[in-house]
């Protein structure tokens, strides 16, 4: 059919705390059908799981980079709040992610 077919993808918990597996992802039509259900399993299978890749690269670039900035504690038991004096300047590997993402989607 010639018709256009749209739905959402949602995705949610994204975060360094949360494996790529832990994250939330769902797919849902816009309407219901039988080509609308078939290309909803069709995302399920083949987008979904890229989505997922896409995901366990970003958590990564979030554990190594903004994991260098977290406050430690110093010896004397206080919390160190100066500035980090190297703080690493924003990635190249960010827009890259977000252009595999906006490419998968």
């Amino acid at each position: 059919s010639n018709d256009n077919i749209t739905g959402k993808v949602s995705i949610e918990n994204v975060s360094e705390e949360n494996t790529a597996d832990e994250v939330d992802i769902s797919s849902r039509p816009t309407k219901s059908g039988a080509e609308h259900s078939k290309l909803n399993e069709i995302v399920k299978s083949q987008l979904l799981p890229r989505c997922r890749e896409v995901i366990a690269d970003y958590i990564k670039y979030l554990q190594v980079q903004h994991g260098k900035q977290v406050l430690l504690p110093t010896k004397k038991g206080g919390i160190n709040s100066q500035p980090c004096a190297d703080k690493p300047k924003p990635s190249p590997g960010v827009n890259s992610i977000k252009k595999q993402m906006d490419a998968t989607v």
